[in-house]
């Protein structure tokens, strides 16, 4: 494998080079406009044929070269957004900044500070590669970049049928080198909703627990990976202290497709702050036990609150803890 010490050692390489410039651009689920008319007009410098649709999915038209030219299309796909999700506490805006890469030990990562964005950014990256050579041998290439794929699919849904050209395709979003995947698994969203009831509060203390410093990832690649879901730990929590406590929000959790890495609850009490804050460092203990591969990370913390929202009744407080705990997970 080639030593890459620098971001400007990666940019020496065609695929990376691509990538880098991917990240420069903003690009969340909804948001693809930017990325969408950066790749439109890419295309129209290399004088490929080029469409764009409502939905800023883009049709991008190769013809096949260097003994390619009478041979099948072939169908290359990857999507443009990206799961956005950063570390608690660091300043960035996804709909604005541009992505933090750096190099580490020869990889390329953003320090945990945010999502890399290499789903599927490598992937167009690739295709973006394939189009500008013109050394290779390859047949017709129908390249194509959808939308939303991280959220509804509205891209993919809503993509007309004629642009479709060839019987041929390969999806370029699988995560490992050097391997076809000639089957895979889909997908649902489910939207939940019941009615919570409120009440004035019994209690004077008021505190917001947070609970954070959990690794995230990619719900499909990473779930199995024991990395914590900051929003069943935080139920727990609640759990543990439901009979000396009642909840007047809770919350966590930033994108669908994100294992979440924090989450809180605000609450009235009629615990002091120190013992309150006993409690959660014991539990703490807990979960650090349970998570010691990067246990270094996880904090439960309490800090006041002048929240002025009455108290969720006890009884869909108990609802809303009991789908937590039974939704699937991991």
């Amino acid at each position: 494998m080639d030593k890459f010490n620098s971001i400007d050692d990666l940019r020496k390489v065609q695929v990376f080079n691509n990538f880098l410039k991917l990240t420069e651009i903003p690009r969340p689920s909804f948001k693809e406009k930017r990325v969408s008319d950066f790749l439109k007009n890419w295309a129209e410098k290399l004088n490929l044929i080029v469409k764009q649709d409502n939905n800023f999915n883009l049709l991008i038209l190769k013809e096949g070269q260097n003994g390619g030219e009478n041979k099948e299309p072939l169908i290359l796909q990857a999507h443009l957004d990206m799961v956005c999700q950063k570390k608690d506490g660091f300043s960035f805006d996804f709909d604005k900044d541009p992505i933090p890469v750096q190099i580490n030990e020869n990889e390329l990562n953003t320090g945990g500070k945010t999502t890399l964005g290499a789903d599927n950014g490598i992937g167009v990256a690739i295709i973006m590669s394939i189009l500008e050579n013109k050394e290779i041998s390859h047949p017709p290439i129908t390249a194509i970049f959808t939308t939303v794929e991280e959220d509804d699919f509205s891209g993919v849904n809503n993509l007309s049928k004629d642009w479709i050209i060839g019987n041929r395709a390969i999806n370029i979003d699988n995560s490992k080198d050097n391997e076809i995947i000639s089957g895979s698994n889909g997908g649902a969203g489910v939207t939940l909703s019941i009615k919570v009831n409120r009440q004035n509060r019994k209690f004077a203390n008021t505190f917001k627990i947070k609970v954070g410093g959990f690794l995230g990832g990619h719900s499909g690649e990473d779930i199995s990976k024991g990395r914590g879901n900051a929003i069943i730990v935080l139920s727990r929590l609640l759990e543990k202290l439901k009979n000396n406590i009642e909840v007047l929000d809770i919350n966590g959790g930033t994108f669908r497709l994100a294992i979440p890495r924090e989450s809180f609850a605000i609450i009235s009490t009629n615990l002091d702050k120190n013992e309150l804050n006993n409690i959660l460092s014991e539990f703490e203990k807990e979960i650090h036990y349970e998570y010691n591969s990067f246990s270094d990370t996880i904090y439960i913390s309490s800090e006041d609150s002048n929240s002025d929202q009455k108290a969720i009744k006890s009884e869909d407080f108990y609802k809303i803890i009991n789908i937590i705990k039974l939704y699937p997970n991991g």
